[in-house]
């Protein structure tokens, strides 16, 4: 029994204990409370600049004030400030207690920039340059050196003779070429004449076979240039140098007949650098040359690769040439023409 009384004094004890501390807590609290309330009072006022003074009472209870005349309930409600982590500060305020809003800075854009001015750039003086004006070439003027209508058959002025392949001869007022082999070319002419400014001109009639036929100029030794006809309906213009004959260029044309027994009436000039062929009294085509000459003038005849035989008659032949031609002596009646016909290869 003893025990157990010392038991339940014991557990009673306890409980008072327990008791006594549960009712101290809510002091605790409270003091608590209005000690962290007056810390942060004092910070608002130290803050605001405001006195203590002036918020004595707000620590103080609400308390409702009453009397025997009716009057408003004024009811004090403790402020506790806000805080932020970001500092606004007030605007400015004047002594009229209006306060603005501090006016913001603009800069002015209104002002356009200069623009760059380039300096000018010096012009150059021109410098005078001479000009050298070409001295022109004056083309001599022609005229009419000798007339053949070949009626004399004893004339001494043209070859009249045979080869292995070609023959020429006077017969009944023409003067006859004729060519019996293919790649054959030859010439005939006077050969006291020595000319570099001339002009050729004849009647041509193709009697047989195919070919070609006209004149040759600057003939220097077995060098000269060639203006034709053909055959087969076109003209050229062409060179033979050291015997080789070559074809400079060669152009069909409608100007020429090419019927057996048809006369095409024929010039050729050989003036200054230019080779110039008159087919039937229409000019036909111009050629430029340079080299050759002066030299010897004179008719010709020929054929191709393709042609075996041409046979050709000149009649009415007629040379021009400027006032001053150089002249090789006139053969006599008793010597022997030298025949300078020349049998060559054609392309």
């Amino acid at each position: 029994m003893k025990k157990r009384d010392r038991t339940k004094t014991s557990n009673l004890i306890t409980m008072q204990k327990l008791t006594q501390e549960s009712r101290a807590y809510p002091k605790l609290l409270r003091l608590f409370n209005t000690g962290l309330t007056l810390v942060v009072a004092l910070l608002f006022v130290s803050i605001s600049g405001c006195s203590f003074l002036e918020f004595g009472n707000i620590f103080s209870p609400p308390v409702s004030e009453s009397s025997s005349t009716t009057e408003p309930a004024i009811t004090r409600t403790l402020f506790v400030p806000q805080f932020s982590d970001t500092y606004t500060p007030s605007p400015t305020t004047y002594l009229d207690g209006n306060s603005p809003l501090r006016p913001t800075w603009t800069p002015d854009t209104s002002t356009l920039q200069p623009s760059v001015t380039n300096l000018p750039t010096k012009t150059l003086r021109p410098t005078w340059t001479a000009t050298i004006t070409p001295t022109p070439t004056i083309t001599p003027q022609i005229g009419l050196l000798l007339t053949e209508d070949f009626s004399d058959p004893t004339s001494l002025y043209w070859i009249q003779k045979a080869g292995t392949n070609w023959s020429t001869w006077i017969n009944n007022g023409v003067y006859v070429m004729n060519v019996k082999a293919p790649n054959v070319e030859i010439s005939s002419g006077p050969t006291w004449l020595k000319i570099d400014e001339v002009a050729l001109e004849a009647d041509v009639i193709r009697k047989q076979g195919h070919g070609y036929f006209g004149f040759a100029c600057r003939e220097v030794g077995t060098s000269y240039y060639t203006i034709f006809i053909s055959t087969e309906g076109y003209f050229g213009f062409g060179e033979t140098r050291g015997g080789a004959v070559t074809f400079i260029r060669t152009i069909p044309s409608q100007l020429i007949d090419t019927a057996i027994n048809a006369v095409n009436h024929i010039r050729g000039e050989c003036r200054g650098d230019t080779l110039t062929l008159y087919i039937n009294g229409k000019w036909a085509g111009q050629q430029k040359v340079e080299g050759i000459g002066p030299g010897y003038v004179s008719v010709l005849t020929g054929t191709t690769w393709k042609q075996s035989q041409v046979v050709v008659n000149f009649d009415n032949l007629q040379i021009w040439t400027p006032a001053d031609p150089i002249y090789h002596p006139r053969p006599t009646s008793t010597a022997t023409a030298t025949p300078t016909a020349t049998i060559t290869a054609t392309p």
